[in-house]
């Protein structure tokens, strides 16, 4: 690390201490510098080359606020972590200090109000698991071992979203520390209103670093009606296109319901194609009521008669595990579905038949693939507020999520093929990205996440962030005539 004469009268002295580096600056304030690799564990491999110079582990909003300034005047850049879930590893940045917002743990209920305050290292599981102790839930999404500061950016979507929205629509403030290390709280009525409607949608690292979210939290029932059933893989596309016709051709049952369609299939467990509902805004008898009527469209569903069709909000959100922190490398692809047709539904049934015929080939290694089909909501989702968040109409109300792991970096060659043909097939469902699966080879990523909003957020970042210090891959970027 190169420290100009400046940056010596700032740092007077560091030492390295059991793969710390440790900093004093003005002050007598240590900055500490973790430079055990071990904190990466969980990152992609395929993204080993994203290497920060070492991390620290924030714990209070002082330390945050003094450490970002301290590098901010050394001239160097930061990147930021909260769950460490981007798919891309926007959150790992080359030569960089990492900042690393886990430590920031507080959540704080208001049961009267049905709002939820909560800090930037909260995982979305451990979320949960507090307000649903009030008889409250939220929006969100279905793994728990995902970081609140990246998902809630992003959009953030479960089971209840096709009736409660995005979690970014249910955003009612946002405490932000901005590059000049003042703290604001940003919101829809305040003077910071401009910097409220970016927050809300546009994803990870580009104004601040949030700190800390207000969220508006919802009764819930005591449990919900779910089902399950296994489908053969010649009739996934036809069993979506069924499903289609039948949430919105029923009242408003596509808001009362949410599904999504499956495949599961690895080196150690065979394919599995399942299609999950969930009736949510109901009583459990008017859920199987609901269930019945689709099982007669679906004959060819294969019922698990050992299902547990009553559960609660907890137990269905928690049904994708925390993750392991196990070494991988993984691909990970998504689009939402512009137009769902034979043809879309189509490409996504003949994707599984390509994963499980590649699965057949491939000796050595450890291999899963996953694939989803996944149903957001449509057009009334933009009754929510507005924000820069785009994919709340009939043009977004499904997506599709592949994904494939894998240990071995022998097999990188083998897997470009899956890439490859990956790449084929992702402009039949669309262009348009949902920003908490970010891709990192799409050329025109500006329009995909962002559509026309994308030249209104760019003289917003030019407002509270006019040096561009908040920057990753994929950042809002300034203006071009400020570069």
């Amino acid at each position: 690390m190169y420290f100009n004469k400046y940056q010596f009268f700032i740092i007077f002295i560091f030492l390295i201490i059991n793969c710390k580096l440790i900093l004093k600056a003005n002050g007598n304030k240590d900055i500490v510098i973790n430079l055990n690799n071990d904190y990466y564990n969980s990152s992609n491999e395929l993204y080993d080359f994203k290497k920060p110079i070492g991390y620290i582990k924030i714990n209070s909003k002082s330390q945050l606020v003094d450490s970002l300034l301290f590098f901010k005047n050394m001239g160097k850049r930061i990147s930021i972590r909260s769950g460490g879930h981007s798919s891309c590893s926007f959150s790992l940045i080359n030569d960089t200090i990492n900042f690393d917002l886990s430590g920031l743990k507080t959540i704080k209920v208001d049961t009267s109000l049905k709002f939820a305050s909560i800090q930037s290292g909260v995982l979305l599981g451990e979320y949960y698991k507090e307000i649903v102790k009030h008889g409250l839930g939220s929006t969100g999404g279905m793994c728990g071992g995902v970081g609140i500061g990246g998902i809630a950016l992003g959009g953030g979507s479960n089971f209840i979203s096709p009736k409660y929205g995005y979690m970014t629509d249910n955003i009612i403030e946002f405490k932000i520390l901005l590059s000049s290390g003042e703290i604001i709280n940003s919101n829809p009525f305040n003077q910071y209103k401009d910097l409220y409607w970016a927050l809300s949608g546009s994803g990870q690292g580009s104004f601040g670093i949030v700190i800390e979210y207000k969220i508006k939290l919802h009764n819930i029932l005591p449990v919900y009606y779910t089902n399950e059933m296994e489908i053969p893989l010649n009739i996934v596309a036809q069993t979506i296109l069924v499903i289609d016709k039948f949430i919105n051709s029923n009242g408003n049952l596509n808001k009362r319901m949410s599904f999504d369609v499956k495949s599961f299939v690895s080196t150690k467990s065979n394919l599995k194609n399942i299609l999950s509902f969930y009736f949510i805004d109901g009583t459990v008898e008017e859920g199987e009521i609901e269930f019945k009527k689709l099982l007669n469209l679906l004959p060819w569903g294969k019922i698990n008669n050992n299902f547990k069709t009553k559960k609660t909000f907890l137990e269905i959100v928690q049904l994708a595990p925390m993750d392991n922190n196990q070494h991988i490398r993984e691909i990970t692809k998504s689009r939402f579905i512009m137009n769902l047709n034979f043809t879309s539904a189509s490409t996504f049934q003949e994707f599984i038949y390509f994963s499980n015929n590649l699965l057949k080939n491939i000796n050595n290694d450890s291999v899963s693939f996953f694939n989803q089909f996944y149903y957001h909501g449509g057009n009334h989702l933009l009754e929510n507020k507005k924000s820069s968040f785009i994919h709340k109409n009939d043009e977004s109300k499904y997506s599709v999520v592949f994904n494939c792991q894998y240990e071995k970096e022998e097999s990188d060659n083998y897997f470009k093929f899956y890439k490859n043909y990956l790449h084929k097939i992702l402009p039949i469902f669309g262009d348009k990205i949902y920003q908490n699966y970010p891709d990192d080879e799409f050329q025109n990523w500006q329009s995909s996440y962002y559509g026309k909003n994308y030249k209104k957020l760019q003289e917003i970042k030019k407002k509270y962030d006019p040096n561009n210090y908040f920057k990753n891959q994929q950042s809002i970027e300034l203006p071009y005539s400020q570069q």
